[in-house]
Formats: structure tokens, sequence, C-alpha cells
């Protein structure tokens, strides 16, 4: 998150149990502190040093309020019993909240003695998720090693009860306590606990003051975007996750380490070393060497795996990229692949190579050349036709850079026949879902600012010159307003969207949709719950109901036999008069002679086509002489973003083939997505 991107994160208000504010006097001068001391940093605001090297406790924050307090992590269980017992020494008022800044052990097992005590574990929502990922098998490490977890009795740690998506704030009148999430850092879930009044900032482990910067749960270069969002905020004391009390400075040193590790892991891959040999040889410079401990070699190995794709990349990750752990390694069976074909650019040879050690990589990009390589090809990356199934008897994978997957499997209707050997087969067939929905998303909304706004007749220069306005000697040209007729122009805010398919390309329009005030209901199959943007969702059954509520209806579903001229004259004749039809998905899910009737009857506000049937489409097609339609070449998805994620998704699942893991975007052959 850029710092400009901060500055307006935190002026909008997302869930708030109470507002007020207030300003007092921040503490000038940070105390010395050691383990198991308390100290007060503020009015009502308190510091407990951890005891890391005894018991493995994280340190903790506790704000008194009028009526409660709120402590900052829970910390392991006899942590929390200790800590609890340093708040009744202060005040014998209740704990209300304890905040959880991520998921890690000695932050959030302690939990369970909060709650028995009457608090509420409260985290960003992603802690619920990183423990679901990680905590089962590491809460039973920890049971089986600490007496205080194993006497609990549980099978897994305890999640937060509360969450907020990335901004809770909790305030009296007395206190206020500002719970802020920027993103990925130190984990998924990293959370702060900002204290505006006082200048204050409990930041968790994603800024440290030592030696303690464990990153095998985040990821450093969204780590460098969270901690410029940190120096946006007006703060005078950092109450870190590990060692003393510091300044606001602390952030920089934190960042300038991180700055220095990826300097140092990046020149050694230039000059091209193993990972093995920069974990024995990189050293960094004096003025970071604090942060330099006994985890040092990980996090170089952690460095070089985010650099060299080793790892999933958290671009992928967040757009909502996921497994099917079916294509796992299934036991002795298996077998490691020899040999993947790449339809491909030769730069990305070496990248693909580091990823699948031992597996031959060839990029063949003519076609005879291709089908000579597929006798004992293990899979093929960026094509499939009948005639490559035939030679690949060994195939077991083929990955398509795009989203749909017509071409392969058949949509039922005989110009798109499919490849019935490769649907009726075992080879596993992944795309490129999601890698496309953020440009497409953003194309969308472009269309509709352009019917909704009149961009389009104005920007096709409807202007004359009008008398009477004048500069100087010459007649000054003015835009003549557009005449809707009897239709008003149509603000967005309060307007009804319908998107047809809330998967990777409609979610993302759900999201812009939402962000200017429309109110989206998704139709979907197979999504069970709204995705963030989404207000209602209904089963496709419901597609004729919700039609006449839409102002706006984005298709955005698959092509599949179920899907394949979906949208016909009824479906328009349901539609409110005066409404916007945009399709990004393909041209056949729309009847093109009803969508032209569509049109020049006038039922349609406008219709904006990024894919047509056929494609291309004819100079002859009636649907070119129809003023209020958008027709774009099928290019809605193309920017150097989509160029990067389709790289990176196909470096990552060949990764994940060649070492037996689960594999992303696995393609329900008979379901067609």
């Amino acid at each position: 998150m850029s710092r400009h991107a901060a500055r307006r994160f935190l002026a909008v208000v997302l869930p708030v149990l109470a507002v007020a504010v207030g300003v007092h006097a921040a503490l000038r001068n940070v105390p010395a502190t050691s383990p198991n001391q308390v100290v007060e940093i503020a009015p009502g605001v308190y510091f407990r040093h951890g005891d890391l090297d005894g018991h493995g406790h994280c340190n903790n924050g506790f704000v008194v309020f009028e009526k409660f307090v709120l402590v900052v992590d829970a910390n392991f269980p006899d942590g929390a019993e200790v800590c609890l017992a340093d708040i009744r020494k202060v005040t014998d008022k209740p704990v209300r909240f304890v905040f959880d800044t991520h998921h890690h052990g000695d932050h959030a097992y302690g939990n369970p003695v909060w709650i028995d005590n009457g608090a509420l574990p409260v985290a960003h929502r992603n802690v619920v998720g990183e423990m679901r990922r990680y905590e089962p098998a590491r809460w039973r490490q920890a049971a089986a090693s600490r007496e205080d977890v194993g006497k609990l009795g549980l099978d897994s740690a305890v999640p937060p009860v509360i969450t907020f998506p990335d901004r809770m704030v909790i305030d009296d009148g007395t206190q206020r306590v500002e719970l802020l999430h920027f993103g990925t850092a130190h984990t998924r879930g990293d959370g702060f606990a900002y204290l505006p009044r006082h200048r204050v900032l409990f930041t968790g482990d994603a800024v440290v003051n030592g030696p303690y910067n464990y990153m095998g749960d985040g990821n450093t270069h969204s780590w460098l975007r969270v901690l410029d969002a940190l120096e946006e905020l007006d703060v005078d004391v950092i109450a870190p996750g590990h060692g003393q009390l510091a300044k606001k400075s602390l952030i920089e040193a934190q960042r300038n380490y991180i700055l220095a590790l990826h300097a140092a892991v990046e020149q050694g891959i230039a000059e091209g070393k193993p990972v093995a040999e920069l974990r024995e040889t990189i050293t960094l410079p004096d003025s970071v060497s604090r942060y330099v401990g006994r985890m040092f070699r990980d996090q170089i190995t952690k460095v070089y795996s985010e650099k060299k794709g080793l790892e999933m990349p958290l671009e992928l990750e967040e757009l909502g990229l996921v497994s099917n752990p079916s294509t796992a390694r299934p036991g002795k069976g298996w077998k490691p692949p020899k040999k993947v074909v790449v339809r491909g650019p030769e730069r990305w040879r070496e990248d693909f190579e580091l990823v699948a050690p031992g597996v031959k990589v060839v990029f063949a990009n003519d076609h005879e050349t291709l089908l000579g390589e597929m006798a004992d090809a293990d899979a093929i990356i960026g094509t499939a036709s009948n005639e490559i199934i035939d030679r690949g008897k060994n195939l077991r994978w083929v990955h398509s850079y795009s989203a749909g997957v017509n071409q392969y499997i058949g949509v039922g209707d005989p110009s798109m026949p499919g490849i019935e050997k490769l649907v009726d087969s075992d080879i596993v067939l992944t795309n490129g879902k999601r890698c496309y929905g953020p440009e497409i998303a953003d194309q969308a909304i472009g269309s509709i600012l352009a019917f909704s706004r009149w961009l389009k007749s104005s920007i096709e220069g409807k202007h004359d010159l009008r008398g009477g306005a004048s500069h100087g000697d010459a007649r000054r040209p003015a835009w003549r307003a557009v005449d809707p007729g009897d239709r008003e122009e149509m603000a967005l805010r309060g307007r009804e969207m319908l998107v047809v398919g809330v998967g990777g390309i409609g979610s993302e329009v759900a999201l812009r949709a939402a962000a200017c005030g429309m109110r989206v209901t998704g139709i979907d199959p197979a999504v069970q719950s709204p995705p963030p943007g989404v207000t209602r969702l209904r089963k496709p059954a419901a597609l004729l109901e919700e039609l006449p509520r839409a102002d706006v209806v984005v298709i955005a579903c698959p092509w599949t036999r179920q899907t394949h001229g979906l949208f016909g004259k009824r479906h328009f004749e349901a539609m409110r008069p005066g409404a916007i039809l945009v399709n990004v998905a393909r041209g056949p899910i729309v009847q093109r002679q009803a969508l032209i009737e569509a049109l020049r009857s006038g039922k349609l506000l406008g219709a904006a086509l990024d894919v047509t049937d056929p494609e291309p489409l004819p100079d002859d097609d009636p649907l070119w002489k129809i003023p209020n339609v958008i027709i774009t070449p099928h290019n809605a998805g193309q920017s150097e973003g989509t160029a990067r994620r389709r790289f990176l998704l196909a470096r990552e699942n060949l990764r994940r083939f060649a070492a037996g893991e689960a594999m992303l975007n696995v393609v329900d052959k008979r379901r067609g997505y």
C-alpha cells in the first residue's frame, strides 16, 4: 500500500464500536525496559515487556478504559496469566477485549485464558484463516513441549471471536484504540493497535526491536508496503512485539533491515550463486546488524524463495486462487515428471527450470517442433489440440493461459466441439482463472460510465459553434449538451447491478461497483457465500426474477453447455427499460438477434461488448451500426499485470506439478470451469 493509499485508507470509517475523539500529550521520553517489567507509557496505557528468553512470551499492552480493559496480544497461556496478574495490580476493571496482532502461539495461544476471564479475542479476519492453515499441527507440537498449552486439553488454537476487515475502532470517550490492518507483513493477518490521542502504536511482530524477525508466514515485499503505511501514522512511541520500547525511528530500522536483506540476496542471484552458498556467505551492514540472529539463514532462504518463485506468489494468493488436493502426490504410485513442453516466451526458461529441478523443460513455439516433443512429455503448458493429445501418450497435465477453456472441453455446439480425448481422460486441466479479473473489471466499470454519463456520445464529437460566445475576434467552440431524450442520466450510487457469474471476473466487478455505491446481486451456481462487494447471492434459477431489478447487468460467467445461448428474448423482455448490458464473458452466451432487437427497440440504454458472436465481428454486422453499443476486440483483460500473473501462475503450477503438490485452478472438465 502506498503512502497516499494509506492516507485515503485512514480516512475511511469501517466497523466502529463507538466514536469519540480527544487529544492528549504523547510520551516524550521512551523508558528502557526489561523482561516482566510494566511501564505506563501514556495515561491509562501500559506496556509489559515479555520474558522471551525464559518463557517465550511476547510483549503485551493494555489500555484502561472507563469501564473495561483492552489487552494487546493474548500471549502463551502462562504469559496471559502473568499479564492478567499485572493488570490486577493496576485496576480491577474487567478485561473485555484481547487483541491478537496475529496467529502465532506466543501472541494467540492464551486466548482460552482470557475467554475464561470474560474477555473476547479480536483480530483481523485473516487470523482465523491462518489458524486453520497452520495451527492444528503447531498446537500439537506446543502441547507436547509446553505444559501451559498441554494442560488446556484442546485440539487446536482458539480463534478470535470478533474479526474486522481493515479497521475497527474502540472508543468510549476516555480512550480510543484503532485496530488496523494494512496487508501481509510478518503474517497475512497482521494487526496494529494505534492510539492517536497518545501517539502510541503497538505493532505485534511486524516491527520488532532486535533479532526476532520470523519471516516464514509472511511476505517481505508486502511487508515493506505495510511499513510505509505505518510511517504515515502520527506516532511517537512504538511498542514492538518483542524487544524494548522505541521511538518511531524503529519502523525505519525495520524497513532498512529488510531492504538490506533484499539487496544482498539480489546481488547473490545476479552473481549466479545458489541459495546454499548465499546462506553461508551473506553479511549485512553494521547499521542493521542488531536484527541479525539465529533466524538469519532462514531469512535469506525466504527472500530467495520469494524472488525466484519457489513459493506461492502472494499476488496469486490475494486473487483467491485455490488448489485442488486431488492433484497432489497420491502416494507410492506417483512418479516425478521428467519432461514438460512449454509454448511461451523463451525468457521464461531460467525461471521454469529453477522451480522444476530434475525436469527437462522444452520451449516449442512452432507447431512441428511442439508435436515432435510430445511423445515423452508429461505435461504441456500453453496449448492443446486433438493432435497434441494423440501424440502425448504420457500426458498428465495441460495448462491453458486463458480463463475460458471452451476450446478444450467444448460447449455442446458444433462450432466448438472441444477435445474429446482430453475431456474423457485423467489428464489434469488447469486454466488462467482470476488472472484477468482486475483489468476486465476496470473495463466493465469504464463501459458502464460511458453510458451512464453519456460519455460515448460526447466523445464522438457532438458539438457545434454557438453564436454569442466569443473570445476576442474569434468564436469559441462550445460543447452542445447531449440530449438523452426522455431518459435521465444514471448516477451509479444507489443503483442495482446484477452480476451473472461471481468468480474471478465477476467478483472484481462487484468490488468496484460497490465502491461506486451500487447494490450488487450475484448469480452463481457454485459460489456458496457472497464475495466482498456482493450484497445478495442467488442461484441461476433466479435469473429471470432478478433481471427486472437491475439497472446494469454484467455477464461474467464461463461459456459452458449450460450457459450457451443463456441470454435470449425473454431475458431482454424481463430487463428494466433503460438498463445497461455488459458482456465480458463470451459472445455465444447472448443470443445475438435478441440482443440486436433489444438495442434497436430502445429497451436497453446501451450494451458494452468485449466479446461478440462471431469473433472477429464482420465489417457488415448490424451491431456496428447501432449507436448505443460499445464494441471492443476481446482485449479487456490485456495489460502488463495480466501478463505477469499468467507467468506467475504457469510457473507456480509447474513447481507444484514437479513436486507433487496440489495444483491451482484445476478445471472440472464436466462442468466446464
